[in-house]
């Protein structure tokens, strides 16, 4: 009957005292002088929170016999998961308690008994909410079992790219494969300009895939990655820091060392993991973030939370741009073009795209300027592309950032050259050959870096020169 449940607020007190200490059992009377309650009030309490499964109930040792065994009982709060499912239902009601209740010591018990996805499981209904939300992620991507729970997924993740031949992946396990074929299948259909990239099969001429390249950058899923990115960014990304990064910088090390990757790809990987590191390797092929998105990948997808990052933000486009060769070699190396001809007519089409996305991530950093100047170096900022635009996140607020003239930038479609962007007339003109020549970012020089564009003769005899090293020659 309603008359006989236990009142809620007084459940709530009880479990307050017991979630301080978890691992202790507590009597009647460890509340009676606390709560101001009748003592059957509190009783009603103890044995409701007992019967679905909070409380663990227990006689004390050394008593003797007695008539009323429930005065004799002692309780102690379940570290079952079940009884979290009650307690996160009973404290979710007000938001000021759900806070009490994720830093409480209880918390901190529960993670060293249960894994990190069995109690995700519990809390993903509500982390769609913007408070819950934030609430969670303070309170639980810090704690201690969860970052050793995420730097053995980056073992997990490392052991698999090195050790392929021995890596076996089902149902249950921690990572599996992105995608079921290496490739997408075409039958009868050939996409203008790109015939020779999808598959050998398409064109009888086409060269063999370089011999020393043996190593595929197939991506994943990882289940606790993915978990990470329903939390909030900023201290999602600080626990990916934290624990994933290192080891996936030593993988890169290793992937280099083995000559499984170019260098250019090795340092463009290092800048894109720390800015993007829901959709970089390995969760993502490289080469398809840059070939999907014309180079695009150089101003989407970053997220800005210390000073160090805008310098990693430069640095991912100057890594593209003066490794230019070895990222062409890295998206060429399994499907090559079919003659000399092909092959220079597709460095071009590389060489204008990447142009284009060049213009752009200037456009996008004189846009920063001003934020910076107007909010400090402490803001922290996320930046997305859409089909025609970029959009700057306060992370902080989750807002579009406020107060400056143009948070939203329209994206070029032609590859511009900035001479002097502060003048009246604007500084700048459309580039003259933009299929010819390799454009540079005006943030370079920022860095000590000269400011220079680099003739596609050059890269072409480059990328030659280096498929010739690896048994391709198309002399």
């Amino acid at each position: 009957m309603i008359k006989d449940k236990a009142n809620s607020e007084l459940n709530r007190k009880i479990l307050s005292t017991m979630l301080k200490e978890p691992r202790k059992f507590y009597e009647f009377k460890d509340f009676r002088g606390d709560l101001f309650e009748g003592e059957s009030d509190i009783r009603r309490s103890l044995r409701e929170l007992a019967s679905i499964g909070i409380l663990d109930v227990s006689k004390p040792r050394g008593r003797p016999p007695s008539k009323n065994l429930d005065k004799l009982k002692c309780y102690r709060i379940s570290n079952e998961i079940r009884a979290f499912k009650e307690l996160l239902r009973i404290y979710s009601e007000f938001e000021t308690d759900i806070g009490l209740f994720l830093n409480s010591e209880y918390i901190k018990l529960l993670f060293k008994n249960n894994k990190f996805i069995d109690i995700y499981q519990i809390l993903q209904g509500k982390l769609n909410d913007a408070n819950f939300q934030k609430t969670a992620s303070m309170a639980l991507l810090s704690h201690p079992k969860i970052i050793k729970e995420y730097k053995e997924t980056s073992d997990i993740i490392y052991n698999h790219y090195l050790n392929l031949n021995d890596s076996v992946i089902d149902e249950n396990s921690e990572i599996r494969l992105k995608f079921d074929k290496e490739r997408p299948i075409w039958k009868d259909v050939i996409v203008g300009g790109r015939d020779d990239l999808l598959d050998p099969l398409l064109n009888r001429d086409t060269k063999q895939s370089i011999p020393l390249i043996r190593f595929s950058l197939r991506p994943i899923h990882s289940k606790h990655v993915d978990i990470l990115q329903t939390f909030c960014p900023l201290e999602a990304i600080g626990l990916y820091r934290k624990a994933i990064l290192p080891r996936l910088l030593n993988l890169y090390d290793e992937l280099n060392k083995k000559s499984y990757i170019t260098n250019g790809l090795y340092y463009f990987l290092e800048c894109d993991t720390n800015l993007s590191p829901f959709t970089s390797f390995p969760f993502n092929n490289p080469q398809s973030l840059l070939l999907n998105s014309h180079f695009q990948r150089i101003f989407d997808n970053a997220h800005l939370l210390e000073p160090k990052d805008r310098e990693f933000f430069a640095m991912r486009a100057y890594m593209i741009y003066s490794n230019f060769k070895d990222i062409l070699f890295d998206l060429f190396q399994n499907n090559l073009p079919s003659s000399q001809q092909v092959l220079e007519q597709q460095i071009r089409q590389y060489v204008f795209e990447w142009n284009v996305a060049s213009t752009n991530f200037d456009s996008l950093w004189l846009l920063m300027d001003s934020i910076y100047g107007n909010k400090g170096r402490s803001i922290k900022l996320y930046i997305k592309r859409s089909e025609t635009s970029l959009q700057i996140i306060d992370l902080e607020t989750n807002e579009p950032v406020s107060s400056i003239e143009g948070s939203e930038t329209e994206l070029s479609s032609q590859p511009i050259i900035i001479t002097d962007p502060w003048t009246s007339e604007g500084g700048a003109k459309y580039m003259e050959d933009p299929f010819n020549y390799l454009r540079s970012c005006e943030c370079f020089k920022n860095y000590g870096i000269m400011k220079k564009t680099i003739p596609i003769d050059n890269i072409i005899l480059d990328l030659k020169c280096k498929l010739k090293e690896n048994g391709i020659d198309y002399e």
